[in-house]
């Protein structure tokens, strides 16, 4: 996977610049990769502890 996304970087951004944000729609192996990684590992828990005021 890293082989292809740094191919598809090289292809599309070339050497003579970094990557911004805006090149993100034309690397689709890059924003695929991105979304599985959020998508197993979300950077926000999904259930918050919580616990109840009072007993009942």
């Amino acid at each position: 996977v890293k082989k292809k996304i740094q191919k598809e970087i090289d292809q599309y951004v070339g050497f003579s610049r970094t990557p911004t944000f805006n090149d993100r729609s034309h690397l689709l192996m890059l924003e695929a990769t991105i979304r599985e990684v959020l998508r197993i590992r979300p950077v926000a828990p999904m259930l918050i502890p919580h616990k109840a005021n009072v007993d009942s």
